[in-house]
């Protein structure tokens, strides 16, 4: 899930390694605009809870 300020984006689910890695190879379900506030990408599982963010350095 990326959100950019209060609005969220998702794409489909994908499978985790056995490592932990995972690749998304697929679309948002809408184009986020640009320039994308406050940017953080949030990694959910198939449950719809969030384990791991990605927030850019500033």
């Amino acid at each position: 899930m990326l959100f950019c300020g209060a609005a969220s984006f998702t794409s489909e689910l994908v499978a985790l390694e056995p490592d932990g890695d995972f690749r998304i190879d697929g679309m948002l379900n809408a184009t986020p605009p640009d320039p994308c506030d406050n940017p953080a990408l949030l990694i959910v599982n198939a449950g719809g809870r969030w384990f791991a963010a990605g927030i850019p350095k500033q």
